[in-house]
């Protein structure tokens, strides 16, 4: 679709990145759904700092390969909730959904090129 940059995309990935780490302490998570968001924060981190695109630092994995990934774990993280089993903890599954839809939506609408 094309709405947004490469750049506002990486601000995107940044800030998921930061509201997976902050939200188990701001929202009380339990253990299970707190290391599923830090988890999930650390793998983000990892695919991000070694992208081919302007947040990227290590170059390594091609832009193409982040973006087709995000779209995939952001349709697999809705599940995550009953995967882990914290789907009746209201704040970590709603969290679950807004970061899922997040990393879902943002390749959709960032311009690739």
């Amino acid at each position: 679709m094309g709405l947004i940059s490469l750049k506002v995309h990486g601000y995107i990935d940044w800030a998921s990145i930061i509201i997976m780490l902050i939200a188990p302490t701001l929202f009380g998570y339990s253990t299970v759904p707190a290391l599923v968001s830090y988890g999930a924060a650390a793998l983000e981190l990892g695919s991000v700092l070694s992208t081919d695109y302007p947040a990227g630092k290590f170059k390594l994995i091609p832009l193409s390969l982040h973006l087709n990934g995000e779209v995939l774990i952001g349709l697999v993280a809705f599940a995550l909730p009953w995967i882990f089993g914290f789907a009746d903890e209201a704040a970590p599954r709603n969290m679950t959904f807004l970061i899922a839809a997040i990393t879902l939506i943002n390749p959709l609408i960032t311009k690739k090129g």
